[in-house]
């Protein structure tokens, strides 16, 4: 594979491409993560399970979630009780219902992708300020 790429400098580039983007995208979790709130990281959290392990979900579906409270807190940096409290609120909402600890009924997938868009929708606007307050707002010529 190391002489693939060495010889061929259009997989090179292919793979250097692809490994920036990834790149980015990490970047763009960690700190959305850091600027989020805890609703967004739960609910991010839930379309991550969502996309990661079906293939399409709509409303009444049940999906196992096949982690508990303590590991989905692990992937938003918080405490299974915070997670509870999250789950509670979305249950009270009506957008989720749980069956025991690790099944939950998705009873409007749409709010849930809603508050989270508005978050992301938020964050770019939070971001490009963030970018323009720095850097001048001469990159508006070149979009």
């Amino acid at each position: 594979m190391d002489e693939q790429l060495q010889n061929n400098a259009a997989l090179s580039y292919q793979f250097t491409m692809f490994y920036a983007r990834e790149l980015m995208q990490s970047e763009a979790r960690w700190h959305s993560l850091s600027k989020t709130r805890l609703r967004e990281k739960v609910i991010d959290a839930l379309l991550m399970i969502i996309h990661a392990f079906y293939d399409s979900i709509k409303d009444g579906d049940t999906i196992d979630l096949h982690l508990t409270r303590k590991e989905i807190g692990d992937i938003v940096l918080t405490s299974p009780e915070q997670i509870s409290r999250e789950f509670t609120w979305l249950k009270e909402q009506g957008m989720i219902g749980t069956l025991g600890h690790k099944k939950i009924i998705i009873k409007v997938k749409l709010c849930l992708v809603n508050i989270y868009n508005n978050f992301i929708n938020n964050l770019q606007a939070y971001l490009y300020k963030l970018f323009c307050s720095k850097f001048g707002c001469f990159i508006k010529n070149m979009l």
